[in-house]
């Protein structure tokens, strides 16, 4: 008889700072009723990995599914993957980061379940040729990965129904193949489909397998999958098909197939994840012109011909396509460095053992890129990564400096792009500067409230954007109507102390679209650097020689700044010079930028405060708008109980208004709060040789 064996897998992930409704449809729409399908249909088997952080969620929230689980298991029904803990991307983290998140997993599992896992889930199924030696040095036998990883040396789809084997340095790894076809297939297909493909691969002689391996939400979270799945049974009718074909469809588990059959070969695969994330790690253009590619393809009918060799980009392009989640992944490598710098006693081991679970939380792989899930875009899921990597550094540096006042700097280029940064620390508050890039402010951590009050993202363009401005066909799916009036796309970077200067007709409108004049050269641009301790706190020192473009011509102007740190509390003076270098008038509109994310634009206990103003209705932090003659204004955070105020020597005009992001989800396309911009503005007509002086008062309270 013609046989085959079958793998059917899922990946049941929730990331670190998702919010607890969200885990907890997640459980009631797909974790739960897969779990009661296999206990109902004892003949049908499956593989499951569950990441930590839902682990982590299921156990305070759900324990008895465990109870559940764990009898499945014991009955040889279910076989356990495991992972790295907190799902990071392992080639971008350490060695020693990425056996110990592994082996963390391994262990929760033995410990609640009584066995320790052979195999593990790659995070999204990013895959680079090194991986071999760590796995094996974690203690890990196989791997499972894409089918287009395999076509891509030249595997076949008939070549990929089984396991290989690779290394690195000698260190052996099994590599399973998902079949692409049959993980389409479900759960879109009629179940016949289903097992008419898995018949066909039968053999009477060769042992071959098909591996369906994919994400659990599928059945249960993805639109209308829930309904589809349970409530119409296509679950229910699919698992009946395969129990009732089980003479010739051998439900195996990995370790199963493993140990009872050769391996098909030796292979050496590429670096590469799923055929849509390489697509989602090019750059927009990129990604249009791979699109366009195939479709050419396509319409010359050579796509199945090329398609095995049209790739898209490296996982880690995501770095250069969003500074952000470069900056913020540096970050962790520095603060990783810190505690590696500390040497563990039995008085610390405690607190190391603690800062190095909030470390590896703050890798979870989900804020760091974009496809068509919400990703970087989700304001949640960095804040939670920045509260725990400041929950981090935070003990390192108690541990190395304890908690008394203290100013420490660090001048090095954290996040690699060629240009000296400033880390300036105190046991309230952490600050980086970036001199070579505007001389602005790109993180600012309050330590008491674990949070990065610039953890805020410039809006870029997409792909899919040009499906809302240019429709073609079917409409794209979108959360709101007339989403293309809000695609402004940023020149610069977003941070703080950003110096402005612009056209007299600009407002807080054209400056809140991105189509305002910018008359400086001073925006992204180099500032020369000094630093120096003072007494009980620090200053530093930035100053720039620029132009102001007139119609005349570029008018040279010197801006100097000057940031005079506390300490012991999250207090600045930022003392401002802008002196006209040339013999004539400069008439400008001059504004000092500030980012700040509260994560919530429309809020009632997330809210602007401006002396001697009232704003009513319109006070909350999605609003655009200025007000005159303004010397004090506040952001006020009443969730993380957080107050961020400005007073100014000098009045100026207040300009607020909010940066949202229009970014796809699996929901469709939506608008998201990214952060608040607050700018004091003031009209320069500064005469020849003379200088415009103010100073700004700018305190974070929390409490």
């Amino acid at each position: 008889m013609k046989t085959v064996q079958f793998i059917f897998a899922l990946h049941d992930h929730q990331p670190v700072g998702n919010f607890d409704h969200v885990f907890a449809d997640a459980f009631e729409k797909a974790y739960r009723p897969f779990l009661e399908v296999l206990e109902a249909y004892r003949g049908f088997r499956a593989v499951l990995h569950h990441t930590g952080p839902l682990l982590e969620w299921i156990e305070a929230h759900r324990p008895e599914y465990l109870d559940r689980l764990g009898q499945l298991v014991a009955a040889g029904q279910v076989e356990l993957l495991g992972g790295a803990f907190y799902e990071p991307i392992l080639p971008t983290i350490p060695e020693a980061d990425r056996i110990g998140q592994i082996k963390l997993m391994s262990d929760w599992l033995e410990r609640r379940f009584g066995v320790r896992p052979r195999g593990m889930w790659l995070a999204e199924r990013v895959w680079e040729p090194t991986l071999p030696r760590t796995l094996a040095a974690a203690g890990i036998e196989y791997t499972v990965l894409d089918d287009s990883h395999f076509a891509a040396v030249g595997i076949r789809p008939e070549q990929a129904l089984g396991y290989y084997l690779t290394e690195d340095e000698g260190h052996a790894l099994a590599v399973f193949p998902i079949n692409e076809a049959v993980r389409h297939r479900i759960p879109y297909a009629l179940p016949e489909e289903t097992i008419h493909y898995l018949r066909e691969a039968a053999d009477a002689h060769a042992a071959r397998t098909v591996v369906m391996a994919d994400d659990g939400e599928k059945f249960g979270v993805w639109p209308d999958s829930h309904w589809y799945c349970y409530q119409d049974g296509w679950m229910y009718r699919f698992v009946e098909k395969v129990v009732n074909n089980r003479e010739w469809l051998q439900m195996k588990t990995f370790s199963e197939v493993l140990d009872t059959t050769a391996p098909l070969g030796r292979v050496y695969l590429p670096t590469a994840s799923y055929t849509e994330m390489m697509q989602w790690a090019l750059p927009a253009e990129g990604s249009r012109e791979l699109d366009a590619t195939r479709n050419a393809l396509k319409e010359n009918g050579l796509y199945e011909q090329a398609r095995t060799y049209l790739r898209g980009g490296f996982w880690r392009s995501f770095f250069s396509k969003y500074d952000e989640a470069n900056h913020l992944n540096k970050r962790v490598l520095h603060v990783g460095r810190k505690l590696d710098a500390i040497e563990p006693t039995p008085r610390n081991r405690a607190l190391l053992d603690e800062a190095r679970r909030h470390l590896w939380r703050a890798q979870c792989n989900c804020p760091y890129w974009h496809g068509v899930f919400g990703g970087i875009y989700l304001t949640n899921l960095r804040h939670a990564l920045y509260g725990h990597l400041i929950a981090a550094d935070t003990i390192a540096d108690e541990l190395l400096h304890g908690t008394e006042p203290r100013v420490s700097f660090l001048a090095r280029d954290f996040d690699v792009d060629g240009g000296l940064d400033l880390l300036v620390e105190t046991p309230a508050q952490a600050l980086i500067l970036k001199p070579m890039t505007g001389g602005m402010l790109v993180e600012h951590d309050i330590r008491a409230a674990r949070t990065n009050l610039l953890d805020t993202l410039m809006r870029r363009r997409e792909s899919y954007h040009d499906k809302l401005e240019h429709p073609d066909g079917q409409a794209p799916r979108v959360r709101e109507h007339d989403l293309v009036r809000h695609l402004a796309r940023d020149w610069y970077r977003r941070g703080s102390l950003i110096d402005h200067f612009m056209g007299l007709e600009t407002t807080p409108e054209l400056f809140r679209g991105a189509v305002y004049p910018e008359l400086g050269e001073f925006v992204a641009q180099p500032y020369e650097l000094e630093w120096e301790a003072a007494r009980k706190g620090a200053v530093v020192r930035m100053r720039r020689e620029g132009f102001v473009n007139l119609p005349i011509g570029g008018i040279p102007v010197l801006v100097e700044k000057t940031l005079h740190l506390t300490d012991h509390d999250c207090a600045c003076r930022i003392d401002y010079r802008v002196t006209n270098r040339w013999d004539v008038d400069i008439e400008a509109l001059f504004g000092i930028e500030f980012n700040v994310n509260l994560l919530a634009g429309n809020a009632p206990d997330r809210f602007h405060e401006v002396e001697g103003a009232n704003l009513g209705g319109e006070n909350t932090l999605d609003t655009t708008g200025r007000l005159r003659n303004v010397r004090r204004f506040a952001l006020v955070d009443g969730w993380q109980k957080l107050r961020v105020e400005w007073a100014v020597s000098q009045a100026a005009e207040h300009w607020r208004l909010p940066i949202e992001t229009v970014s796809d989800s699996e929901n469709g396309i939506e608008r998201v709060y990214q952060s608040t911009v607050v700018m004091p503005v003031w009209k320069l007509k500064l005469a020849p040789g003379k200088t415009f002086e103010v100073s700004i008062d700018y305190t974070v309270r929390h409490g």
